[in-house]
């Protein structure tokens, strides 16, 4: 029996922010409705790229007949920024939060007999969700903030038990993993249950498999587990040069039934810090990195393909450099997944900066930061996190302490920073959640070798020093060549124009201005 039905490709869009429509049953009276891409934003279909909603999506599906008396839920990878969904006509949930995945429970709402219409409703970071007081990251200060349905989206058929957030937690030194996760019952009895764990080596050879049974309660109760599994063989550690990838099957079985398959890459490696060094597996490691913003100007929304991603990872590994930082934005799976296989670091910088600070906010951090940890967790390339950047006194100790203790525990002790370019630097806090210093240093070389002395006091306790960002060097584009690609005309992001490019605003991105740098 097929369990997944793919909703990525061509959907239904309407758009009108010169007269919204709000309703369901107004838009369901609608008929001049676009095609549009998904996964994709709707600022590749529409040259207002400020307006913030809301965008209508429609899709028309079936579902296999044999699917009746399951569960049924519909997945969406990531929606940019809030949206509302109704499946028949029927509200079937909303969510708030563009860089998480969500799931909505469809199971009475699905129509057997005929084609089933899904309705989403979004709106991005704008008037209605304010770009400071959500986490938009720095989409709005280098391009444009995008909306829409930006992952691929997925109905899928539920079994009565599924395991969630399994996470594998490697121990090189004992030679073991500790695999946690959680069990959701989906049906209204006390299920009797096996798990089996099969662990392959990286080489696709199967080392051993293990099988753990387990009682799951009743009525959606989610229950935590854990299991250790000892590795039998000599380990094959991850690291830049031999990025070996073990993968873990789990299975959940009942009434010797298999129910649910999942399969969890990651890497055996050791991190840690001593003195001012960081170590790989019980030696230093040195970090040379690229800034990355997410900017793709074709498709706005951070999509590449993955065939982009791994011309983009081979030049950066052509230059000499071994991380990426991916700077207040979250990238695709894909993009972690080909990381992982090319032994490219990751430093993942969650998306906090310049914000406007207020109960509902830090509830709206706490909330979504959990889902995105979660979510990216098991990335052996990840080898540093920040939770924000250049963050100013507005940002209290209280929070930016639990934020960091909630981190370090969702990531099994990973090495994290609070505030990259340090609150010492920004006008915040003096008082550091951090396990590295961090600063973000502009200015020009000559000068660096008595900036760096005046920060490295002997006073400061021993930390490594790793720097976020790191000097700023101009490169001008060739405004002519630009032109030719685009039929003579300019692109739409080097246009003067605050609606169809909305960074336009403020002058100092406009492309004329390279003129007046430029020595003749």
């Amino acid at each position: 029996m097929d369990n997944k039905v793919n909703l990525s490709g061509e959907w239904d869009v309407y758009v009108n922010f010169s007269e919204p429509i709000e309703s369901s049953k107004e838009i369901a009276s609608i008929s001049d409705w676009n095609k549009i891409s998904v996964p994709g934003c709707w600022e590749q279909t529409d040259k207002d790229k400020k307006s913030d909603g809301p965008v209508w999506y429609r899709k028309r599906f079936s579902v296999p007949e044999d699917w009746q008396g399951n569960a049924i839920s519909v997945h969406f990878e990531g929606v940019n920024y809030y949206c509302e969904v109704w499946l028949n006509g029927i509200s079937i949930g909303f969510h708030e939060g563009g860089w998480n995945g969500f799931e909505l429970d469809v199971t009475n709402n699905i129509d057997f007999s005929e084609q089933n219409e899904l309705l989403v409703k979004v709106y991005k970071q704008g008037d209605r969700f304010p770009i400071r007081e959500c986490l938009a990251g720095f989409f709005p200060d280098v391009g444009v903030i995008f909306g829409g349905i930006w992952k691929p989206v997925t109905v899928k058929l539920m079994p009565p038990v599924t395991l969630e957030d399994i996470f594998v937690k490697p121990d090189v030194k004992e030679g073991k993993i500790e695999v946690e996760f959680d069990l959701k019952n989906h049906s209204f009895k006390q299920q009797e249950m096996e798990v089996q764990f099969s662990l392959f080596n990286p080489n696709g050879s199967l080392e051993q498999t293990i099988t753990k049974t387990l009682t799951v309660p009743e009525v959606h109760q989610l229950t935590n587990h854990s299991m250790t599994i000892n590795l039998m063989n000599d380990i094959q550690l991850w690291n830049p040069d031999t990025p070996h990838l073990y993968t873990l099957e789990t299975k959940a079985v009942l009434e010797e039934r298999e129910i649910f398959t999942d399969h969890t890459r990651f890497g055996m490696k050791k991190v840690h810090i001593e003195g001012d060094h960081i170590y790989l597996n019980g030696s230093p490691l040195y970090l040379r990195g690229v800034l990355h913003w997410g900017w793709y100007s074709e498709t706005i929304a951070p999509i590449p393909t993955r065939e982009e991603i791994r011309a983009e990872l081979t030049k950066v590994k052509e230059c000499g450099f071994n991380l990426v930082k991916h700077c207040l934005y979250v990238p695709t799976k894909d993009y972690f997944e080909i990381a992982d296989e090319m032994g490219i670091f990751i430093w993942q910088e969650l998306p906090m900066w310049l914000p406007k600070i207020s109960d509902e906010f830090y509830n709206r951090v706490n909330y979504q930061y959990e889902r995105i940890i979660k979510e990216i967790r098991n990335h052996p390339s990840i080898i540093l996190w920040t939770l924000g950047c250049e963050l100013d006194h507005s940002v209290n100790a209280e929070f930016l302490s639990n934020l960091y203790e909630t981190a370090k525990k969702l990531t099994n002790n990973a090495i994290i920073r609070d505030n990259s370019g340090s609150g010492e630097c920004y006008g915040g806090l003096l008082k550091e959640y951090a396990d590295f210093y961090d600063y973000h240093f502009y200015n020009d070389v000559h000068f660096y070798r008595d900036l760096i002395n005046q920060f490295a006091g002997s006073w400061r306790e021993e930390k490594p020093w790793v720097f976020g960002e790191f000097c700023d060097y101009d490169v001008f584009r060739d405004i002519e060549k630009v032109k030719q690609q685009y039929n003579g005309e300019l692109p739409w992001w080097l246009k003067n124009d605050t609606v169809e490019n909305p960074g336009s605003i403020e002058e100092r991105w406009h492309w004329y201005r390279q003129e007046e740098k430029m020595a003749y």
